[in-house]
């Protein structure tokens, strides 16, 4: 499939709990170039084929013959068969009944960030933005972490160009330090299991916004949004930004955590709202120390490079170069 496909156009798509984002892949083997690039509401359809033929309807529309060749990321664990149940949607995918309900000749189904990590291999140093420097040699495992709707794992292993996607944000929430104990406490009480992905993630935001108002002993306001806190955060609201500050202070112990048991030496973060971050992570959340604070392997992760990929469309990239790979 991979030779078949570098010869001809694909569709590809980055199936997200909120958005679609479509593209045609134009592959080489050091570049991918994305044109007729579309974004589509996921609520819309009741059937992801729906979308699809969405897509094709409007490549028509434009005077674009479809490509025959698919693939999509997809937020959930595929199977060795080619099915997938998304986690945040309530959609059952099989690659062989898209290639009926379709028409493509060929459909591949991936992990979302199993794309994003693939990706790492086509980035250029400008979609990149260091968080905390290192020195890491090009050819040892990079770890992808990716907060959005959900909070996608990868691992990456440049040498063999070989992907490895995990599901570690439904992992078991760890404190790492005494604020962070207290917030989680007062989640158990209303959880039976907290996971990594309730805290770090879209809707994550506003959970723990609502927990530290709790433990504070502060009035509670009416449920904010993500963006909402987002919004009022980089504007200077103290109470927005405290909670950000600690957002970022838990997604660093949890990187540092990755990057140890991936056995990685550096680490990326994908896109999603932390871009727009940027600024605010640098100035004013010490992310490097909360990164570093384990003693025994202080000399470790001092040297991993973290950076935040500027690249919105860094999925859509890996998974045409997911093909090339096989």
């Amino acid at each position: 499939m991979a030779l078949e496909h570098q010869k001809h156009p694909s569709i590809v798509a980055d199936v997200g709990g909120t958005h679609i984002r479509f593209a045609v892949a134009f592959h080489t083997p050091q570049h991918v170039e994305l044109k007729h690039w579309k974004k589509l509401p996921s609520k819309d359809y009741s059937v992801f084929a729906d979308a699809v033929c969405a897509y094709q309807a409007y490549l028509i529309d434009q005077g674009i013959t479809p490509p025959k060749f698919a693939c999509f990321a997809v937020a959930g664990p595929v199977s060795v068969d080619q099915q997938v149940q998304l986690t945040n949607l309530p959609w059952l995918l099989c690659a062989q009944n898209l290639q009926q309900q379709t028409g493509l000749e060929c459909v591949k189904l991936i992990n979302d960030f199993e794309a994003f990590a693939y990706a790492l291999a086509l980035l250029k140093p400008d979609q990149l933005a260091c968080i905390k420097s290192g020195h890491a040699d090009q050819n040892t495992p990079i770890s992808a972490v990716g907060p959005g709707t959900g909070l996608g794992f990868a691992l990456y292993a440049p040498q063999s160009q070989a992907v490895i996607p995990c599901e570690g944000g439904h992992q078991a929430l760890a404190a790492y330090d005494p604020l962070q104990a207290r917030i989680l406490a007062s989640m158990q009480q209303e959880l039976d299991f907290v996971s990594i992905e309730h805290v770090l993630s879209g809707t994550g935001l506003s959970y723990l916004y609502q927990h530290w108002l709790k433990v504070e002993g502060k009035p509670s306001t009416s449920v904010k949004t993500p963006y909402e806190i987002s919004e009022a955060g980089l504007a200077g609201h103290p109470d927005c930004m405290k909670v950000m500050q600690i957002f970022c202070h838990w997604l660093a112990g949890v990187a540092a955590d990755t990057v140890l048991v991936q056995g990685a030496r550096s680490l990326v973060f994908s896109g999603g709202v932390l871009p727009q971050w940027l600024d605010f992570i640098q100035a004013e959340c010490q992310f490097a120390e909360a990164f570093t604070q384990r003693k025994p392997m202080f000399n470790y992760l001092q040297q991993v490079p973290v950076y935040i990929c500027m690249e919105d469309k860094a999925a859509l990239m890996g998974a045409a170069q997911a093909f090339s790979a096989e």
